[in-house]
């Protein structure tokens, strides 16, 4: 008589072992979309914890922009905490530098996740940036300035740019002071940065930024003729700026 094996195994044990490896095969298949989902769903989240950092200095600057504006009319000084609120690679770096002119303003540099603007500095608070662009392209050595219009444009204007680097995104975004013209009296405020002495020209986020009221100097000068004279008033107003 032939026995099969089979019948030797209680069908209960069978069914035990066939839920077990059932249970088993789901929760691969659990693990599985789990990660799945994990790799999908990280660079999103990274990406929009980096929209919301690169927002935030967006604001921060945008503020800084306007205490500068307000330090420099009403004199005195100003204090700006900008923190990190970020989810970068390292903290940024803020900076006093000078430009191809010659002329200081703040400098701030990142890394980040996505490319949140064009190559080229593109103006956040006004709708004009603060260069003559053509200058600009071809790196003269003397980048001329625009001139804004006063209740119109921005005299200390925010700009930001973002390029691929080898291991993510470099933004950059500067706050730059430019000439306002006031039509009505033929007046062109200009805003001059300078570094404060005793202050660091340099720090990493979070930092304080110092701004202080320094003096102010007037120029008259005649743009047109001997004969029909076009007198121009240019005011210069200097704002110390330091890191601490």
């Amino acid at each position: 008589m032939v026995i099969h094996m089979t019948s030797l195994i209680p069908k209960h044990t069978r069914r035990g072992a066939a839920e077990l490896v059932g249970s088993i095969l789901m929760v691969l298949v659990i693990v599985a979309l789990i990660a799945e989902a994990f790799l999908i769903g990280m660079p999103i989240l990274n990406k929009r914890m980096d929209q919301a950092s690169v927002s935030y200095i967006e604001r921060a600057l945008g503020e800084l922009s306007d205490a500068i504006e307000i330090t420099a009319r009403q004199g005195g000084e100003t204090q700006v905490n900008l923190e990190t609120k970020s989810r970068f690679t390292s903290p940024p770096s803020i900076k006093l530098e000078q430009d191809a002119g010659g002329e200081y303003k703040i400098v701030l540099r990142g890394q980040s996740h996505a490319l949140h603007y064009a190559s080229v500095g593109i103006p956040l608070n006004d709708f004009i940036g603060p260069y003559n662009t053509t200058g600009l392209y071809v790196q003269s050595t003397s980048v001329e300035k625009v001139v804004g219009t006063l209740g119109v444009n921005k005299g200390v204007v925010v700009t930001a740019s973002s390029t691929k680097i080898s291991g993510g995104i470099r933004l950059i975004m500067e706050v730059v002071p430019r000439p306002i013209r006031d039509p009505s009296q033929n007046v062109i405020t200009r805003i001059r940065f300078q570094p404060i002495s005793g202050k660091s020209t340099s720090a990493t986020l979070p930092t304080r930024i110092i701004v202080k009221a320094v003096g102010q100097t007037t120029d008259i000068v005649n743009e047109g003729t001997s004969s029909s004279p076009v007198m121009v008033t240019y005011r210069t107003i200097t704002v110390g700026v330091g890191f601490e």
